[in-house]
Formats: structure tokens, C-alpha cells, sequence
């Protein structure tokens, strides 16, 4: 910890950050580089902290993280933006870079997690972080004397970072807490939340008008309990230099906006409820790929250019592509009371995939190990 940084930030942040194995730094203390590729390699593959310091020494603070997913990069391209130029927000503003080891590996910005490791957003369940917690409390070390950087036996590397990253969220108790990501494939901005609220649609939409209301557990950070209102922003496409731009912007807004100017001047918000996620079966062993035209080769052929359909309207009978008899029982559509509904949302004529009825799709990938690790899309029905 350099002797700025700990000058401008409360001890307990520090003794915190510390004890979790964070770096803090202060956007003096760091280079932004030419490029996002030779700013990564900065960080001997370890998450950090970036704090923006305010004015005034009192304010609540306000907490980003980003790069979950080391393949989504808005978060820390605008991050790296900030750095370069960097504006004296209203509120203490601190910005987590969580899979940078992920990122880092070679071909870089590829990797969503490391192989053959656990999808960070998907470790943040209360009973893990709990199982964690109480084994960290029972050491005489781990957290004192020594950071939590590692556990024996029954816990990952993933979920001790989101340990980690939980017990920083709790320690800092920011107003707010907001996570950024990526969609794999093309898609405009658009936010995702647990609760609809005046101050969660507000911060909403200072990045998108769009916001997709969901109660589906999958383990992401978002659907832990806080105090505070915490939503994920999926900022577009990854790589897209309007998804960086649509980051940056909110992030700078709200470093420097008060809250009467952020209502004076935000959208109407546009909210999708009860969003439907379609993946393939855990115990079901398919062939999937993507392409202009039915592929033998595959149980599962998506249209090539499907992600540039992201929030279009689908009507019933418009085809996402091809699929064997075998290819679409491998596919499940449960909604958020775990109610399985393919074949109400979805149907095969003849080889063809075709929306049974009138959906929204969004999330859309065009990459095959995110469509087999996570899903291939979410669908909410329309009339």
C-alpha cells in the first residue's frame, strides 16, 4: 500500500483491502498505457482496487466492479479512460477489477474464466459465501495475520474470490453498488435487477433505458441481499467501442452528478419482467454450432448473425435455426419458479427452431463454449 493511497482512504478501507489481498491504488499511482492490453499486464494476475478520493472526506462512497467475466472489458476500458483524465467525484469512488488473471491469460480478453474453473458470477450464493465465512472465522490466520487469499480442500479459486469480493462490498457499505459487464454477442445496453425501485431504476438508467427484472438464481453478484441497491449493467457488446462508451459515461456521471440532476435528465425506463433462460441440459450431450444453414454435423445450429437480433421482437413461427429431434429435447427454458416451459416458448417444425410464440430474446450468444457453459439466450413473452 503506497502512502498516498493510504492517505486519501479511510484505514478501515485499507485495513480491509489488505486483509482480503486487494491492492488499492489511486488513479496518480497507476499508467493507463497505450492500450487495454499492455494496461492489464500491470497487475501480476491479481484483482485490484482503483479509488477516485472526493472532495469531501464524509460522503458515502459509491462501488463499480467489473471484469467478472474476463472476457468483457467495457468496465475496465473505461476504467483505464478514467485514469487518464481523472475527475474528483462527489462521493469516494471505487472501482473493482475482479478477473484479471482470466483476462490476462493468453489470447487476452478472450477467457470469460480460466479453464476448466467455475464462472466467477455464478459463485456469489449466500450459502457458499456463508460456508466460507465461518471457516475463515474459525482460523487463527486466514484474514489476520495473513490475507484470504486461499483455502484448503473444499473451495475454489473463484469462490474465495468472491468471498473476498463479498466481504469488500460489506466492509465499504457504499450507497451503491453497481456491476458492469459485457453480452457476448451484439446487443445494445441494458441493466438487470431484483427489485424495481426509484433508486434502482435511477441508476439504471444513467447507462440504458432498458431494464430486465429478474429473480432467477444462478449465483450472480446482483442477487445478494445488501442494505443498498445493487444492479448489473450490461453495457453491449464486448469490444464494441459504444459499450465502452456507454460504461464511461455512466460511471462518469455518476461520479459527478448530484441526485436531482441525474432525475432531471434521465429516460423513461423501459422494464422486461420475468426473463426465461434457454441452455442446454447439464446432463445432455450435444453438438452445437452456428451458421447460415442447417450443419449435420450438429445437433444444434443457431443462425450465424443471431446476435444481431438482441431485444428485436420475435414473432411465433421466426426461426433461430436447426436442431435434430435429439438436439431440442437437450434444451430446457425453465422460468424463475423453476417451471420448465420449452415447449410453450419454443417448437421444432420439421428441422427448424422456431419461437412458439411472440418473445423478446436478449443475451444472445454467437460463441459456442459460452452458449455450453451458461446459456444460449433469455426470452421474455410478449403479448
Amino acid at each position: 500500500m503506497a502512502n498516498e493511497c493510504a492517505m486519501t482512504i479511510s484505514s478501515n478501507i485499507v485495513s480491509a483491502a489488505n486483509n482480503l489481498g486487494f491492492k488499492l491504488y489511486t488513479p496518480q499511482q497507476l499508467d493507463a498505457q497505450d492500450s487495454l492490453d499492455n494496461f492489464i499486464r500491470n497487475f501480476d494476475n491479481q484483482p485490484f482496487i482503483v479509488v477516485f478520493p472526493a472532495r469531501e472526506r464524509h460522503t458515502q462512497p459509491q462501488l463499480f466492479t467489473t471484469l467478472l467475466h474476463g472476457n468483457e472489458t467495457s468496465g475496465i476500458e473505461a476504467l483505464r479512460r478514467l485514469i487518464s483524465n481523472p475527475p474528483v467525484p462527489l462521493y469516494d469512488t471505487y472501482i473493482l477489477v475482479a478477473s484479471v488473471k482470466a483476462a490476462a491469460t493468453e489470447p487476452l480478453f478472450f477467457h470469460r474464466m480460466l479453464p476448466g474453473a467455475a464462472d466467477l458470477n455464478r459463485c456469489f450464493t449466500e450459502k457458499t459465501l456463508q460456508n466460507i465465512h465461518q471457516r475463515v472465522s474459525q482460523s487463527k490466520t486466514i484474514g489476520k495475520s495473513q490475507p484470504i487469499l486461499s483455502l484448503p480442500d473444499d473451495y475454489s479459486e473463484p469462490q474465495i474470490l468472491a468471498y473476498r469480493i463479498w466481504r469488500f462490498i460489506n466492509a465499504l457499505n457504499p450507497r451503491w453498488l453497481i456491476d458492469l459487464h459485457n453480452t457476448s454477442g451484439a446487443s445494445p445496453a441494458f441493466s438487470v435487477i431484483r427489485h424495481v425501485s426509484d433508486a434502482h431504476l435511477l441508476l439504471c438508467k444513467q447507462f440504458s433505458p432498458y431494464t430486465v427484472r429478474s429473480n432467477i438464481n444462478i449465483g450472480a453478484l446482483f442477487e445478494l441481499a445488501f442494505s443498498f441497491p445493487c444492479v448489473t449493467i450490461e453495457c453491449g457488446g464486448t469490444g464494441d467501442e459504444l459499450a465502452a462508451q456507454t460504461a464511461y459515461t455512466g460511471i462518469h456521471r455518476l461520479m459527478l452528478a448530484t441526485l436531482p440532476e441525474l432525475k432531471e435528465d434521465s429516460e423513461p425506463s423501459i422494464i422486461l419482467n420475468d426473463p426465461i433462460r434457454l441452455e442446454i441440459l447439464p446432463n445432455k450431450e450435444v453438438k452445437l454450432g452456428y451458421g447460415p444453414r442447417k450443419n449435420p454435423d450438429f445437433d444444434i445450429t443457431l443462425l450465424a448473425d443471431i446476435d444481431r437480433f438482441n431485444f428485436a421482437n420475435w414473432q411465433a413461427g421466426k426461426t433461430l435455426g436447426w436442431a435434430t429431434p435429439r438436439g431440442f429435447s437437450a434444451l430446457s427454458a425453465k422460468d424463475e419458479q423453476g417451471q420448465e416451459r420449452i415447449h410453450d416458448l419454443f417448437q421444432l417444425q420439421g428441422e427448424q427452431l422456431q419461437c412458439k410464440t411472440n418473445l423478446r430474446l436478449f443475451m444472445i450468444t454467437n460463441r459456442v463454449d459460452i452458449a455450453l457453459s451458461d446459456c444460449l439466450l433469455y426470452a421474455v413473452s410478449l403479448p
